[in-house]
């Protein structure tokens, strides 16, 4: 049997969801005919208009439409991290799968670096996350520790998005009060399938990658969080344990888990 993959998002994860899935398993994506028998995922729909009962909804982080699937419990549901399965499991009674998200380092390209000099965030760009990112762009700066962020990619490309990992020594993903149960590792497994560390505030969200990205808890923190890394043998070390961690997120591995649902 086929399967058909839906998107009305036209951002990277939803492409790397969707489509790079759908073009391993030699199946579709955003078809406009013939797909009528296929097994169809819609990822991250706006809204269940043509969504059947017996398709499946990729929730992925897009926490409002879980709010829609509490009126049709007939639609499967696909979630992409451990904590964000355990929590809609346990609040709608639709049958769900786990299906982690796969990391964009299909080639497992490696980060050539030489000692720790450039620390980065990639994510969207917001009131907030200028002001959070600015703080550690300032405090880094005072150890000689430049710090990039990457705001305005395309989110379509990605080798954009490989290109910015490629250019960090370190990954930083500043601390969000208030994040819920649909924040995921995905950023720490896109760093850590290059080799690059990642330092991150503790989160549930994270639950699946606890042990290989280190927390911190305020700026002062991550300074010698930091620091620490600049030792060599240290680094290194890190750099292999979270390498073949993310051998189980590439995208050959989790799309074979799609084919569970033909």
């Amino acid at each position: 049997m086929n399967i058909s993959f839906f998107t009305t998002k036209n951002t990277l994860g939803s492409m790397v969801r969707g489509k790079d899935v759908a073009t391993y398993l030699g199946g579709k994506y955003n078809p406009t005919k013939d797909f009528e028998n296929d097994v169809r995922v819609y990822i991250k729909p706006n809204n269940l208009d043509h969504v059947r009962d017996c398709d499946y909804v990729d929730v992925s982080d897009g926490e409002g439409v879980v709010s829609l699937l509490k009126s049709r419990p007939q639609i499967k549901i696909i979630a992409n991290s451990l904590y964000s399965f355990e929590y809609i499991k346990s609040q709608i009674p639709n049958e769900i799968f786990l299906i982690p998200q796969q990391h964009l380092n299909w080639e497992k390209e490696k980060r050539e670096r030489i000692g720790i000099k450039t620390c980065g965030y990639i994510g969207r760009r917001s009131p907030d996350s200028l002001r959070i990112y600015g703080e550690i762009k300032e405090a880094l700066n005072k150890i000689d520790i430049n710090f990039i962020t990457c705001y305005d990619f395309s989110g379509r490309d990605r080798q954009e998005a490989i290109d910015f990992y490629k250019s960090i020594d370190l990954l930083i993903v500043g601390i969000w009060r208030g994040d819920g149960p649909f924040k995921t590792p995905t950023k720490l497994i896109n760093a850590a399938s290059f080799g690059i560390p990642s330092i991150a505030d503790s989160l549930p969200g994270y639950k699946e990658f606890e042990g290989f990205y280190v927390p911190f808890i305020n700026t002062e923190n991550m300074i010698k969080k930091v620091e620490k890394f600049k030792d060599e043998d240290y680094y290194n070390a890190f750099a292999e344990k979270i390498s073949q961690k993310a051998d189980e997120y590439h995208y050959s591995r989790i799309a074979e888990l799609y084919k569970q649902l033909t």
